[in-house]
């Protein structure tokens, strides 16, 4: 099919979302800004007059004994360059010396989660992601692996992966670090492409060019890793419909495994600052309306369709389910327990949720000399958050299985949700199927806002005001 083919199916589905109903009815925020359901509670609600603000209060109780299933984040927070729309944590222009120091805490900070758990940590997944790992230096990047394989026990872990910048995977000294991480057990790369386009790419403020992703994808299925995957944003300013499907069909010439796609986030879910906000505030009119946006979600599922690829977890398409990201489906899907490690890495581990200062590195590390994990915001969860957060996570991804949800909470769904469920069906964008409860393809475009219809009403991203005062309202009963 040629683009202009794909543009025309986009548009007919698109169509039939009939998006000014969904505004009306107050599902969607009058300004249109997209909230990312990523947490719950949302991250940004722990602070440090939580109940749960000290090591010893929020690990009073936990017996750890390596099951069930949990996964594990390492978070490298270095980088060649900023970009425009990153809200993580992150340090440009770092030495040597100071990624040699992060590393010495990060190996103490494993000592002190053994200690604290009384045995090695068992992940069933481990994600090392930043920041850009691979910006460090094959040395650098040969002993993070050695840290992670010293003090993880690995005997239960199917999948390992590492986020990459597709510049430092590029050319010869590239084609060394992929040999190092394969060497480590590493199985599969998340590749940061973001686009195909390198005026977009130079906007979005990205260090890497269209040609080093194209050469590092290819370096990478050289190296015969099990997996590979890319990340592409949508929804930036000056990304035209054209583009963005030229984006999305150049993916799958290069015959990736999987796809990642991100909307752009303005409204961070933590306390995380990007220069996309302020960019936002003076530039309203550059970036794509809600329709744009839409058409853009609506085109990834065509060509993925297309070509064979299916949304097994959402926004993320892959040619089939063996190249699943175990680490994302584990952590939303299946709610397995997180430990997360360096700075500003979040944890949740039996009802417990932690997470380690973004202060500074300096705050981070003065944690570690006293002897204690970096964690400075904690929540101990309430029964409410435990009921809502099983079907909330669940249900953006893949579904809610019924008969499991009583099981693991002792409630019915109905009993606690029905009523929202029934507002959600008669607009279409929820269904009951095979014993589940699952978004349909209209409710999937629009997932976040429709997960966050069950969230409690302090936990709403945006205040009554911003809603219309239509059926759909979250802060209608």
């Amino acid at each position: 099919m040629e683009v202009g083919s794909f543009i025309d199916l986009v548009r007919q589905r698109t169509d039939a979302l009939d998006i000014a109903q969904l505004k009306a009815s107050g599902l969607l925020p009058l300004h249109n800004l997209h909230y990312r359901a990523l947490y719950y509670p949302p991250s940004k609600f722990y602070t440090i007059t939580s109940p749960a603000n000290s090591e010893e209060e929020i690990f009073k109780g936990l017996v750890y004994r390596g099951n069930p299933p949990l996964v594990v984040y390492i978070h490298i927070p270095f980088c060649p360059q900023k970009c425009m729309f990153c809200y993580f944590l992150t340090y440009v222009d770092s030495s040597e010396r100071q990624i040699d120091q992060y590393l010495d805490y990060l190996e103490k900070e494993f000592a002190l989660w053994q200690a604290r758990l009384e045995t090695k940590i068992s992940p069933h997944a481990l994600f090392i992601g930043g920041g850009s790992p691979t910006f460090l230096s094959c040395r650098q990047l040969e002993r993070l692996l050695t840290i992670a394989n010293n003090g993880l026990n690995f005997f239960a872990c199917k999948e390992f992966t590492v986020e990459a910048e597709p510049g430092t995977l590029a050319g010869i000294e590239g084609s060394r670090k992929l040999d190092i991480l394969k060497n480590h057990g590493v199985n599969r790369i998340c590749l940061g492409v973001q686009s195909f386009n390198d005026e977009i790419l130079r906007a979005m403020g990205r260090h890497h060019t269209v040609s080093h992703s194209k050469d590092a994808i290819q370096q990478i299925k050289n190296k015969k890793f099990q997996s590979i995957c890319i990340d592409l944003l949508y929804g930036f300013p000056g990304i035209t419909l054209e583009m963005w499907i030229q984006d999305l069909l150049e993916a799958h010439t290069l015959d990736v495994d999987g796809y990642e796609l991100y909307r752009l986030r303005i409204v961070p879910h933590g306390y995380g600052k990007a220069q996309i906000r302020q960019y936002y505030e003076n530039n309203k009119h550059l970036f794509p309306d809600l329709n744009m946006t839409c058409f853009q979600k609506m085109s990834a599922k065509v060509i993925a369709s297309h070509h064979g690829f299916q949304e097994y977890y959402r926004m993320f398409f892959s040619r089939n389910q063996q190249y699943n990201p175990i680490y994302q489906l584990g952590r939303t899907q299946n709610l397995y327990d997180t430990i997360g490690l360096g700075i500003s890495a979040s944890s949740v581990l039996q009802g417990r949720y932690m997470e380690n200062t973004s202060q500074s590195l300096e705050h981070y590390y003065s944690f570690i000399e006293k002897g204690r994990l970096a964690l400075d915001r904690g929540r101990i969860r309430t029964s409410d958050d435990n009921q809502r957060r099983a079907f909330v996570l669940p249900l953006k991804h893949c579904g809610i299985n019924k008969t499991q949800y009583q099981k693991n909470t002792g409630l019915s769904i109905q009993e606690l949700f029905g009523a929202r469920i029934e507002k959600l069906k008669k607009y279409g964008l929820i269904e009951d199927k095979d014993g589940a409860i699952v978004l349909t393809e209209k409710g999937s475009i629009f997932a976040d806002e429709v997960v966050t219809q069950f969230y409690a009403p302090e936990y709403l991203p945006f205040p009554k005001s911003d809603y219309p005062a239509g059926e759909l309202s979250p802060y209608n009963d």
